[in-house]
């Protein structure tokens, strides 16, 4: 499969595109069913639905679990509450759905709820099975649905500002990128039952990262991981990946799970390295992006940006993109992060794993 075109794939303001036939009405907003009633569902929830935004209502919700069905009922007042998704896709209620559920249920999800002629936005990751996410790729494109992957890190004002200075060629080429991660996050069901962790939960992100800033596609991945003995979780908790991009530049990612005592900065610390400049985001301080140019260019100031642009009623983590995508939905437009877009994304989290198994660097075809 041939890989994403990139620079207007990975750049979400343009969004002029069409993927599909026709839009929607906005005088009357989308109708969403959200599959899934886990924790991330709850994000999703107090971020955007619960604020009664013009572009989309929460109309159901598909949950087996009749407990999360109940509790989500009393806590929500969601209009219907199904106990299987194939209610719920045969609602005409709804015009889109949201995936909230584990990753290996998602392209499956996909491919079910397109047939059904639904609209999906899906958690990150696209899936586990990178060929199961291929044909859930395929299934929507072939069904004319808009298929949006949330990666919701995009919209971090510190990665937006950084993006468009490297979008707009203000440091000249990126060849050198690191980011890093450091939080603990031990312990509850999910961590502690799911075989692998770190890199597709939380990397996965950082890899989005690097390739929105660097506007390519990963080539190449070389990656060591584990998980120390005193650790509750099945799957890795720290990880390096070192990646290898088509035009030439590499990035690093260093994570850790495990960091007792740390305060979470979900968001990362990084360094992109350009021929004409360097930036650094939240090194000097968390929510900031600063930028240094060479050749007489001088310093910009430092940015940073307000903690209540990350506040549940205003920017993040979920409202800007929700709004996002349901706004491409809308205007027939192609979403900030299309399913194809994010293959390269998922292909790069699941080398990881090969590298990690075989000791040796893995091409990305």
């Amino acid at each position: 499969m041939g890989r994403p075109s990139g620079r207007e794939n990975l750049h979400w303001h343009r969004q002029s595109e069409t993927n599909f036939t026709g839009g929607h009405n906005m005088k009357k907003p989308l109708g969403v069913g959200l599959i899934g009633c886990g924790g991330i569902s709850r994000g999703h929830i107090n971020d955007y639905y619960k604020q009664n935004h013009e572009a989309a209502r929460l109309v159901a919700a598909a949950e087996i679990s009749p407990e999360l069905r109940q509790r989500y009922s009393n806590d929500f007042n969601i209009g219907t509450m199904y106990d299987s998704v194939e209610k719920l896709l045969a609602d005409p209620a709804v015009d889109v759905v949201d995936i909230c559920t584990p990753p290996s249920t998602h392209a499956d999800l996909i491919e079910q709820s397109a047939r059904a002629g639904k609209h999906v936005l899906c958690e990150k990751p696209l899936d586990s099975d990178l060929q199961k996410a291929r044909r859930a790729v395929e299934t929507a494109e072939e069904c004319g649905v808009v298929l949006g992957i949330m990666q919701n890190y995009r919209f971090r004002p510190e990665y937006v500002e950084a993006h468009n200075y490297l979008i707009n060629n203000k440091l000249g080429r990126p060849f050198f990128g690191t980011m890093e991660g450091f939080f603990n996050w031990n312990g509850g069901a999910y961590r502690t039952q799911s075989q692998r962790m770190l890199i597709i939960e939380q990397a996965y992100h950082y890899i989005d990262l690097l390739r929105f800033l660097f506007n390519d596609d990963v080539v190449k991945v070389y990656a060591a991981a584990g998980r120390s003995e005193a650790a509750q979780t099945s799957g890795e908790t720290w990880g390096s990946l070192t990646l290898h991009f088509s035009r030439g530049a590499v990035g690093t990612i260093v994570a850790s799970g495990e960091c007792h005592g740390f305060q979470a900065n979900w968001g990362a610390t990084a360094v992109i390295q350009c021929t004409s400049g360097t930036m650094e985001i939240n090194r000097k301080q968390l929510y900031s992006l600063n930028v240094y140019v060479v050749g007489g260019g001088g310093h910009y100031p430092l940015q940073t940006f307000p903690k209540e642009l990350y506040s549940a009623n205003t920017n993040a983590p979920f409202t800007r993109p929700l709004d996002a995508f349901f706004q491409a939905v809308a205007g027939g437009r192609k979403p900030p992060v299309t399913g194809r877009e994010n293959l390269n994304t998922l292909e790069t989290a699941l080398a990881c794993y090969d590298s990690i198994e075989s000791g040796q660097a893995v091409d990305i075809t």
